[in-house]
């Protein structure tokens, strides 16, 4: 099996409704996450580093500017 796909970087665009995000990597890329139902969504204060402390959160919470961290089958 094959390890998911990993972008980490920072939201461009989020549509909640399409349950899209548009992340600039931090390898200079951007990538579409499609965001599925059952994703488990965390928000972490500023600073933190791992996901001990972190908080569930609503994928409405997120927004351009956010750091993230997202995993995944990723689709060609």
């Amino acid at each position: 099996a094959q390890a998911p796909a990993r972008v980490v970087g920072v939201v461009t665009a989020a549509d909640p409704a399409a349950r899209t995000l548009t992340v600039k990597a931090d390898d200079g890329s951007s990538k579409q996450v499609k965001v599925v139902e059952a994703a488990k969504i965390s928000q972490l204060a500023p600073g933190q580093t791992s996901l001990a402390d972190a908080k569930p959160a609503e994928l409405a919470s997120v927004a351009a500017g956010d750091r993230v961290l997202a995993r995944g089958p990723e689709n060609n």
